[in-house]
């Protein structure tokens, strides 16, 4: 047999060794030519579309449980959430579908508290804590169903955690205050108290502000049913920008990035804002073009998204889609909004009561 094939070998050796060299030279064409003439989008589009299918049951098990909640179908949604977050308790923070296993926690939780099975609802939040320690909503809740059950030194020190990861977000600041009291620990109310005020003053809102143009169509498609609620574009110019609480407040961006000689396609902008949570707005896009008239878009679901990273603590989100060319733009600013966050009036009471208890005024 061996004799054959060495026959085989011989008689055909020149076609071998031509295959072999075009391979080898349609290889090295290829690498040539990939990264020069094959767009980043192509590659990132078919990325994008890979972890789509790989992931669509992850999202559609969520929208699901969902409906049937909407549906008063309980029992199906709690079956549904039982096995997804049995299936992904190994999930890590940082992997594409994080936020689908605590959106299932979170949804579980509160099945559970709405059935009075409490002790189900602890350990669904303990184990969404254990996995998500950068969660503030899995530590919020894991405190809240600990002070329900009366478990006040756990709750506690649920909440301390959820607030030490947000500051100041009042909710939390509010039911950590309304644990300490029933513990009377006075001297952790004025702690939060402090913080909570030097939050307020030194946690300025900021932005991180990207700006590019929209993905392909088809891209943007296989991330929408990926469930993936930003990064709808690709950027070209990022920078840090503060921001101000209070309304009708201006962002404006770089002029330079406008003009005859920058792109064609239309603007696109993602704004990755701190400090801020839902109640941020983006309330007009107002832009000048070349000939020097002033336009405003005011705010519609048909130009901006908004997205709230809630398990992440800080981080939210403003995509702004538009139908401008970056060419027909000279000025271009972004008005926004965010009120200012307070305590409310019975967690000022507990300060106050607490100032008084161990001598200290807080102002």
């Amino acid at each position: 047999m061996f004799a054959s094939i060495r026959v085989f070998l011989w008689r055909h050796q020149r076609k071998f060794a031509f295959a072999y060299v075009f391979s080898l030279v349609l290889a090295t064409a290829f690498c040539w030519a990939y990264p020069r003439f094959v767009p980043k989008t192509v590659d990132l589009g078919a990325v994008i579309a890979s972890r789509s299918m790989a992931h669509q049951q992850t999202f559609r098990e969520i929208s699901l449980a969902r409906r049937d909640l909407n549906n008063g179908n309980l029992k199906t949604a709690e079956t549904r959430l039982e096995d997804f977050v049995s299936q992904h308790s190994d999930v890590q923070p940082s992997q594409i579908y994080a936020h689908s296993v605590a959106d299932a926690c979170d949804m579980l939780a509160a099945i559970y508290q709405e059935q009075n099975r409490l002790g189900r609802a602890e350990r669904t939040a303990e184990a969404w804590a254990k996995t998500m320690p950068r969660s503030y909503r899995a530590w919020y809740v894991l405190g809240s169903i600990r002070d329900m059950r009366g478990d006040l030194s756990g709750a506690a020190s649920a909440l301390r955690k959820a607030f030490k990861l947000t500051l100041c977000l009042s909710e939390v600041a509010d039911d950590y205050l309304a644990v300490l009291a029933e513990l009377n620990r006075y001297e952790d109310i004025l702690w939060v108290a402090r913080e909570y005020d030097s939050a307020q003053r030194n946690a300025q809102p900021k932005a991180e502000v990207f700006v590019g143009i929209p993905r392909s169509s088809v891209q943007r498609q296989a991330m929408r049913l990926s469930g993936i609620p930003i990064g709808h574009g690709r950027y070209f110019a990022r920078f840090d920008a503060s921001l101000e609480r209070g309304a009708d407040r201006i962002l404006t961006l770089p002029p330079e990035m406008f003009g005859p000689r920058a792109r064609e396609e239309n603007l696109f902008v993602l704004l990755r804002v701190e400090n801020m949570y839902e109640d941020f707005r983006v309330t007009a896009l107002r832009y000048r073009t070349q000939d020097g008239e002033w336009t405003e878009l005011k705010e519609s679901n048909s130009w901006v998204a908004y997205s709230h990273r809630k398990y992440s603590g800080q981080e939210y989100y403003a995509e702004l889609r538009t139908d401008i060319s970056h060419r027909d733009i000279a000025e271009c600013e972004i008005q926004y909004s965010s009120p200012h966050y307070s305590l409310s009036d019975g967690a000022k009471r507990i300060i106050r009561r607490a100032e008084l208890n161990v001598g200290q005024f807080h102002e």
